[in-house]
């Protein structure tokens, strides 16, 4: 059986949507891909705004939560000691 909706009511789906991404560092930037687009910044505070922005113009919606993977290939050895700081982050954005 099919229940017809009227137009005049507006349905929203919330969703959560779960992404890894890898981080890389380039000797001056951290670097962020996604969908092909690449983003670089100086911060990692710089690269959430960055990637927030790009996730909200690819039209994602709901709660997106991305996990932070590095290539550990190419993180400097003394990035190391801040390891409390850059790894293991999870973001949560709201879009």
């Amino acid at each position: 059986m099919v229940i017809p909706i009227p137009d005049s009511i507006i349905l929203e789906v919330f969703l959560e949507l779960k992404l890894d991404l890898k981080f890389d560092f380039d000797e001056e930037f951290w670097v962020c891909n996604f969908k092909g687009k690449t983003i670089k910044a100086e911060s990692f505070e710089i690269l959430e705004k960055e990637l927030y922005n790009l996730l909200k113009k690819e039209g994602l919606k709901g709660k997106v939560k991305v996990k932070i993977v590095y290539n550990w290939k190419n993180l400097p050895q003394w990035l190391w000691q801040y390891q409390s700081y850059y790894f293991e982050r999870e973001w949560v954005f709201e879009l």
